[in-house]
């Protein structure tokens, strides 16, 4: 957004997380005596301070498209209070989060390597 819109545009990202892991990769890390937490996970503050965009660490909670708000939940401190912002344009990138609890007889039988 940053190459085509230039500095007309505010980009604000909202993540739970102020990195990536990138899951896919995690058993042949582990196979090779590495720890992915090192070598699957990249910051994300370089990446957003290099076009100029503002980082959120939240959870976001609600989409109004109608009043084109997104509530959400600093990360910053236990029991911080929901917090909204108002958008023009909304991108919305649901990323990963595994369901492990989804799967029949996972809990019992299961093994994983993630932590998400």
């Amino acid at each position: 957004m940053r190459e085509y819109a230039g500095d007309t545009v505010d980009i604000t990202v909202i993540d739970r997380n102020p990195y990536l892991l990138f899951i896919p990769n995690i058993p042949g890390e582990v196979f090779e005596n590495r720890d992915p937490a090192h070598s699957l996970k990249m910051d994300t503050y370089v990446a957003w301070s290099e076009i100029d965009a503002y980082f959120i660490q939240g959870a976001v909670k609600t989409i109004d498209p109608g009043s084109q708000r997104v509530t959400y939940l600093p990360n910053e401190r236990d029991g911080s209070a929901s917090e909204s912002l108002t958008y023009d344009y909304l991108v919305v990138a649901r990323g990963c989060r595994l369901a492990y609890d989804a799967i029949e007889g996972f809990a019992d039988y299961g093994q994983t390597v993630s932590d998400t």
